[in-house]
């Protein structure tokens, strides 16, 4: 009688043990993209939630798309397929003169513009490139506002470089994003503009890589995370950089909605390795509905 008092109370605990690791999980849904930063995460898998790539046979392989006013024509040349909530993308490619290429994703539900980028494969030629980070940032405010067909967006500061960056197939570019409102709450909706010191923005993603179609439905709520959760976090993100010699801290967070409804909340967290600058990985974890 005692032994099975003991396996039962054994299995509590280890059922309890179970709910509460599981609760309390951390899942990577985005790493720092940088060439610097691939050799760094090699092996690290975003857990469970990339993209899926496949071809769709169902599709229509060439169609005309307006682009921020300008249409174009385009070849089918896959469909990602998003594990968030109605975010799964044909994605098509036109070219034209000069190694001049558009990618455009096409939202696979509603058949909307989610993102376009225009490049020169060839490599771009400045013009001038006499524009500020205020006038580029000006511009990128009214590329997003314009192609969202909202004005209702907040500017985001991702880091304090104000330095553009030079790209073989942009020129000198700076990225900035912005996050969209709904009554005065925050989205985790974001959008972002690439615009290149000529005043050419170059690329709009209007959130659906990433985006979990969630609205944040409590203010204020989870603006720091509670003490169990900080401890929970700091093993993470030791263990994605695998050292102790880094500093990190959570931005921000909201709650977001999975394809299959279930709640979770994403917290951005800025990392500083040492010797090197911040840089920004997102973590998730699923809460109870």
């Amino acid at each position: 009688m005692k032994k099975t008092i003991s396996l039962l109370l054994l299995l509590v605990l280890l059922l309890a043990f179970a709910s509460c690791s599981g609760k309390n999980k951390l899942y990577v849904v985005e790493l720092p993209l940088t060439p610097a930063s691939e050799n760094r995460f090699a092996g690290i898998e975003i857990d469970g939630f990339d993209y899926e790539r496949i071809t769709d046979d169902s599709v229509q392989k060439t169609r005309q798309v307006t682009v921020d006013g300008l249409e174009y024509t385009c070849v089918y040349q896959y469909t990602e397929i998003s594990p968030y909530y109605k975010c799964s993308c044909d994605v098509y490619r036109a070219e034209g003169n000069n190694g001049f290429v558009c990618n455009i994703k096409l939202n696979k539900e509603t058949g909307g513009v989610v993102m376009y980028s225009y490049g020169f494969e060839n490599g771009y030629v400045t013009k001038k490139g006499d524009k500020s980070y205020e006038d580029c940032k000006k511009i990128a405010e009214e590329t997003a506002k314009r192609n969202t067909g909202t004005r209702d967006l907040v500017f985001v500061e991702k880091g304090a470089d104000k330095e553009p960056k030079n790209d073989e197939k942009h020129g000198d570019v700076y990225e900035f994003t912005f996050v969209r409102m709904i009554g005065g709450f925050k989205t985790n909706i974001e959008i972002k503009v690439g615009v290149n010191t000529d005043g050419w923005a170059y690329s709009c993603d209007k959130g659906a890589n990433p985006s979990y179609n969630g609205l944040l439905i409590d203010k204020g709520f989870m603006k720091k995370a509670e003490p169990a959760d900080d401890k929970i976090i700091d093993r993470k993100i030791r263990s994605l950089y695998r050292s102790d010699d880094v500093a990190w801290e959570q931005t921000d967070s909201c709650f977001a909605k999975l394809k299959d409804e279930s709640l979770c909340v994403i917290y951005d967290i800025t990392v500083t390795p040492k010797d090197r600058g911040p840089e920004t990985v997102k973590l998730l974890r699923f809460v109870e509905n």
